[in-house]
């Protein structure tokens, strides 16, 4: 995979704890960080290429939340190499305001057309933030469903609503949640015969925490996305030595 120019000029610049706030934002915007966590996450894109990812199911150019990272810096574009997000602010006068990390739109595709599908990344420093943090993911899935409202159907067209991922890349978990990837999704389960739904009609929203290590390379788990984001978001490496390691990955 080519790595873009922009993305190793933001990674010179995102050290230390940086990492845990602006520069993890950042950094997976950038598509060829998300191309690689989509067809690691998600099924229907697990037989394409990166690059098909990157340029057929990724659309567009991002605004990231909260992340000054490179605003003022030249005039260098750097349009090709970003996903366009959905908007990052989620604002209801009841439910309050969310804010995601990343939040952009693919499209997976079909024999006939296309499949629209809403997807968030979340880079979480802390595992136990005081609550279950597969709850927020969940949340975060609840609320970007309600908000294609207006926007993907009315009224009650509910057959219109678009499937959304939130997925987390958890940088510190605890050592029992240390190279793993977890996914939460709605299933049917028949308690009485033998009738099935359409898995469409609900197989609308999930949750996947990928949790990485934290030791270098003695923490090797063989999983290339596990290994890859444990290398780019390890804050005590100097960029240098991670760019030599990412471009192996890579």
């Amino acid at each position: 995979m080519e790595i873009r120019t922009m993305f190793w000029h933001v990674l010179e610049k995102l050290e230390g704890a940086e990492y845990m706030d602006a520069g993890a934002k950042a950094l997976l915007s950038y598509k060829v960080i998300s191309a690689l966590i989509l067809k690691s996450c998600i099924p229907e894109l697990s037989d394409l290429s990166l690059k098909t990812i990157e340029d057929e199911c990724i659309i567009g150019e991002p605004e990231i939340a909260n992340v000054p990272v490179h605003r003022d810096e030249d005039d260098r574009t750097e349009k090709p190499e970003k996903i366009n997000q959905a908007g990052n602010e989620d604002n209801d006068l009841k439910e309050g305001k969310v804010t995601y990390d990343v939040r952009f739109v693919i499209h997976i595709p079909g024999e006939e057309e296309y499949t629209k599908v809403y997807i968030n990344l979340e880079a979480q420093n802390k595992f136990n933030p005081g609550y279950p943090l597969v709850k927020r993911g969940l949340y975060y899935d609840a609320r970007m469903i309600s908000a294609q409202y207006g926007v993907e159907f009315t009224e009650s067209d509910y057959g219109k609503i678009k499937k959304v991922y939130s997925i987390w890349i958890c940088i510190n978990p605890e050592k029992e949640y240390q190279n793993t990837i977890n996914r939460y999704q709605v299933t049917e389960k028949h308690v009485f015969g033998d009738a099935e739904l359409p898995v469409k009609d609900y197989d609308i929203m999930e949750t996947i925490l990928v949790c990485l290590h934290t030791n270098g390379d003695e923490g090797k788990c063989g999983n290339k996305l596990i290994d890859m984001l444990s290398v780019l978001f390890e804050k005590n490496k100097p960029s240098k030595e991670k760019q030599d390691k990412l471009e192996k990955r890579l």
